[in-house]
């Protein structure tokens, strides 16, 4: 969908929009690797229904991840590859 046009990707730090070929390059140069998503984070909005007794859920953002690793391969963290913000 990202690379259809369907989905806006967004710099996770800049918030700035990624291009469909700026991604397709990312993943060409091997900055990332579609395999190697490692962390899908979601940031969601949790609504009640008084009226229902119940709760909705509401996704706000998606960012996807790839794990980085020291040089004798100790975890380090995730990097963030980009985020799809839904509005």
């Amino acid at each position: 969908a990202v690379y259809d046009g369907k989905i806006t990707p967004f710099d996770y730090f800049t918030a700035e929009k990624i291009s469909p070929d700026r991604i397709r390059k990312m993943e060409v140069d091997k900055i990332f690797s579609r395999k190697d998503i490692s962390k899908i984070r979601f940031e969601e909005k949790w609504i009640w229904d008084d009226k229902r007794i119940e709760m909705r859920k509401q996704v706000n953002s998606i960012t996807l991840s790839y794990d980085v690793f020291d040089n004798v391969g100790k975890l380090r963290g995730q990097k963030p590859i980009f985020k799809i913000i839904f509005r």
